[in-house]
């Protein structure tokens, strides 16, 4: 029997963040385990996770970052027009695209 471990960095705010509101468990045994099935195969094994690789999972990366870029260059815009409207008339108008 092989076992892999590996190290997950978290950053220290979201840890805190955690364990301030007695929430450390259900990092661990829900939100980081939920996050990671979006991109592998996860099955719970005693205390431990599973984690595989699954090829027949359908996930375009590159379609899916340049989706992210589009929208992201959206909302870069959007912005760009709420600050040179405040600058210009000191009121801010959020429209709903934003």
């Amino acid at each position: 029997m092989e076992y892999y471990v590996y190290k997950i960095n978290i950053q220290p705010d979201i840890l805190e963040l955690y364990e301030r509101t007695n929430e450390l468990m259900y990092l661990i045994t829900e939100v980081i385990p939920n996050s990671l099935e979006a991109v592998l195969e996860v099955t719970k094994l005693d205390k431990f996770f599973k984690f595989v690789a699954n090829d027949t999972l359908e996930f375009d990366f590159d379609e899916e970052f340049k989706q992210l870029e589009t929208d992201t260059a959206v909302l870069i815009d959007e912005y760009n027009k709420i600050v040179r409207a405040y600058n210009e008339t000191g009121e801010s108008i959020i429209r709903k695209l934003f």
